[in-house]
């Protein structure tokens, strides 16, 4: 029985001709390899026939199983019975050989004596060039309207700090807003250059399941639309569960690397920043999640809000926190907000806030969820009762909490953002 299969973009498509106007087809994609050793994947089997087209099954399927396989091939013959069809035979033609492409492996070769040079970038110095970028900040200062501008830049191919950049397609994978909330986001910067030059906008994927499902749809949507750059917004929803589960970071990384790895596409992960308990020693904060957060990408950048005057204005720098190459300077972006357009200047940063000021941020992000007690508080930033008051205290003064209920403390409501409007 002659099955014809291709893999395209994570996905196996087979095709079995019954005749010249006849035929069975196959697709198999959301392969996920498990702990225990098993070999799962969706699977679509539809039959084109004379008669017309018939959806037969969709279901997940364990490859390595027998009994899976035979489940399943009784059920197609309960649906369709011809003599030219062995469903028991084109089952298992089909699931071995995805799992010979599953264990396809690449042949050992001998490393070859290279000039030296500096690491590719694809915007200095913030995004490598086919490499995993993580970029980390506390909730609220603004990383998604960075990423958001960096779509830009890179999509039209601007120049940054004087460096004109490669133009390169972009893909923002966002399982955080909509496309409606995206588009009024990066908008303030495509209005403010639109004045004078044609403009193209990033692609955009709104995502719901975790990436190790979405990944062969990302990379179909990859392959066919040339993408360069992935921005997956943000780790913790992509992941689907705990970051901070070593298997579940390995498999948010797996997935990442299967959709970037067949184009040498360049990706930048977004994520937030742990609890006080987790530093390093120069008091910087590391990224949520498993160490493989800080292990797996090849830099890593901590986004930390600047003091402004302004309220239409917002400014972040970043710091370099991790680099497998030479470490860059760091560098800020001061970003002001008018009616419908959005400038950015290039700033001077202001290295890491002291630790009393490291603290209040976290009690504020912990706030942020909602209202705690002291003691709440205390037990989630690594600190004291006593500390938390008097920082509570402080920072009740400066308008930013209130204590809305006897014993707890949540945040104070302020005015509006500009560009959270």
């Amino acid at each position: 029985m002659a099955v014809e299969i291709k893999r395209v973009a994570g996905k196996y498509n087979a095709v079995y001709r019954l005749n010249s106007n006849e035929s069975i087809d196959i697709q198999v994609d959301r392969i996920r390899q498990h702990r225990d050793g098993r070999l799962t994947s969706k699977m679509d089997i539809r039959a084109s026939l004379l008669q017309g087209r018939a959806n037969l099954y969709q279901g997940q399927l364990n490859l390595m199983s027998t009994r899976s396989r035979n489940e399943l091939v009784k059920t197609l013959n309960s649906r369709i019975q011809r003599e030219d069809i062995n469903w028991d035979q084109l089952m298992e033609e089909v699931c071995q050989k995805v799992l010979e492409g599953e264990d396809e492996t690449t042949e050992a070769s001998r490393l070859e004596i290279m000039d030296p040079k500096d690491p590719d970038y694809l915007v200095y110095p913030c995004i490598l060039d086919r490499l995993p970028t993580l970029w980390y900040a506390q909730g609220g200062v603004g990383k998604t309207m960075m990423a958001m501008y960096f779509a830009f830049v890179v999509q039209n191919g601007l120049s940054f700090m004087g460096k004109k950049i490669e133009k390169k397609n972009v893909l923002y994978c966002d399982w955080e807003v909509d496309m409606a909330e995206a588009g009024r986001r990066i908008s303030y910067f495509a209005r403010n250059f639109q004045k004078d030059q044609e403009i193209e906008m990033p692609y955009y994927r709104r995502c719901v399941l975790p990436i190790f499902d979405e990944a062969s749809e990302i990379a179909e949507d990859v392959e066919k639309n040339d993408i360069g750059l992935i921005i997956v917004d943000s780790a913790g929803p992509a992941a689907g569960g705990d970051v901070g589960n070593l298997d579940l970071s390995v498999s948010f990384f797996n997935a990442l690397r299967k959709i970037t790895a067949s184009g040498n596409v360049s990706s930048v992960t977004l994520t937030h920043v742990t609890k006080m308990e987790r530093r390093d020693q120069g008091k910087a904060r590391l990224p949520i999640g498993s160490v493989y957060f800080e292990n797996i990408p090849r830099i890593t950048w901590e986004l930390r809000p600047q003091d402004t005057e302004d309220e239409k204005e917002m400014s972040i720098g970043f710091f370099c926190r991790k680099c497998n190459f030479k470490y860059p300077k760091p560098f800020g972006l001061n970003m002001h907000f008018n009616d419908i357009t959005a400038s950015v200047k290039l700033i001077d940063p202001e290295d890491i806030p002291s630790e009393e000021k490291g603290l209040e941020d976290a009690m504020l992000d912990e706030m942020a969820g909602g209202s705690k007690t002291p003691k709440e508080l205390a037990e989630a930033v690594g600190s004291t009762v006593g500390s938390v008051r008097v920082k509570l205290t402080k920072l009740k003064k400066k308008g930013k909490v209130t204590s809305p209920e006897r014993g707890k403390w949540g945040l104070a409501s302020k005015k509006e953002e500009w560009w959270d409007k």
